[in-house]
């Protein structure tokens, strides 16, 4: 259906740890329905996790671009958008 749809691209949005199985579930499903899609993952936990020090991506594979902080420019060149006008 996502093939169908023409949908190459899926942003998350993880703000709570309670909310983190239910996130990286959705995200295999997705993969898993469609190979070729990209999934975004951001919110206020992923900000969190990436502004510590030692942070490495443990969930490449699962997520293609984890983004810290506002994302709406890192959306956007990631589509291939200039977002500045």
């Amino acid at each position: 259906m996502l093939e169908k749809s023409g949908t190459n691209t899926v942003g998350l949005s993880l703000n709570y740890l309670s909310q983190a199985l239910c996130t990286f579930a959705m995200a295999g499903f997705l993969k898993k329905q469609s190979a070729n899609l990209k999934v975004i993952l951001g919110g206020g936990l992923v900000t969190s996790w990436m502004s510590r020090p030692d942070w490495k991506n443990p969930f490449e594979g699962l997520v293609d671009l984890m983004v810290s902080g506002p994302g709406e420019e890192s959306l956007l060149s990631f589509a291939g958008v200039n977002g500045k006008p």
